[in-house]
């Protein structure tokens, strides 16, 4: 009967470090996506930025030509 506990009790040591394990590693991969999300955005909105004075300096650009 002992015996049989030890390995319960082992068995169920590994299932936990095993659902730990798991956990640890969703929240990093959810950290990581997260990251790169935010990350994302940044570029998208400095690309907007970059885009929108592009086309300010063109119309400037424009209205020297055409005077």
């Amino acid at each position: 009967k002992e015996v049989r506990l030890i390995l319960l009790s082992r068995f169920y040591s590994l299932e936990l470090s095993c659902i730990s394990f798991l956990a640890c590693l969703f929240s990093s991969v959810f950290s990581l996506l997260h990251s790169r999300e935010v990350a994302t955005e940044a570029v998208e909105e400095d690309t907007m930025e970059v885009a929108v004075m592009i086309m300010e300096e063109e119309e400037e650009n424009t209205i020297i030509m055409t005077e």
